[in-house]
């Protein structure tokens, strides 16, 4: 505006652009065969084709697209937004009986359900995750492995006993019994090979 405008006058004439503005936005809300309103939707679809057909069009779109993203304050937004995201997740998740758990609890449950009456989903779901493992055991063995050799190489004596006896239960003393009767028998079949080979 001009220097010599007084504040006043100036605000006066910007309260009523807006107000004028207001009161046409309204009548074309109003009134669907509005002139404005139908010449505004003929230049929407002219848009529409011209982004669909115009290579010029697209990278003036992605090149805004791309500054837009670009800009400081939009990435500091985003990061923010980001950031309530997550700490309204934890917050959900962490509250017992907050919607978001309820939400998984019941999608899990119908997932469930699904499964047990749909055997070719429950196939399906068995083939990605047989392929899941085996991604995950071919790129992953030698991380797996350590991670094994470190939590048993943790254990004591005593604890891995109780672990296998736990685990094994009533079959610990089969298995114990077939241990010592096949270390005789090889034993003794050792013992006999070498009797007749002097």
């Amino acid at each position: 505006s001009p220097w010599w405008l007084p504040g006043a006058v100036e605000d006066r004439i910007f309260d009523r652009l807006v107000d004028g503005a207001r009161a046409v936005l309204g009548e074309m809300a109003r009134n669907p065969n509005h002139s404005l309103r139908r010449e505004l939707d003929q230049r929407l679809v002219a848009l529409a084709g011209e982004l669909e057909t115009s290579s010029e069009l697209r990278e003036r779109g992605e090149r805004i697209k791309q500054d837009l993203l670009d800009h400081p304050a939009v990435r500091e937004w985003m990061a923010s937004l980001w950031s309530d995201l997550k700490a309204q997740l934890r917050a959900q998740a962490d509250a017992p009986d907050s919607e978001l758990r309820q939400r998984l609890a019941g999608a899990i449950a119908a997932m469930g359900e699904r499964l047990q009456e749909d055997a070719t989903l429950r196939g399906r779901v068995d083939e990605i995750v047989e392929s899941a493992a085996r991604y995950v055991a071919t790129q992953f063995s030698d991380e797996i492995g350590n991670i094994v050799k470190q939590t048993i190489s943790r254990w004591d004596g005593e604890e891995t006993a109780h672990r296998l006896e736990l685990l094994l239960g009533p079959d610990l003393q089969f298995i114990r019994i077939n241990g010592t009767v096949v270390g005789g028998l090889a034993g003794l079949v050792l013992h006999t090979v070498a009797q007749l080979a002097r």
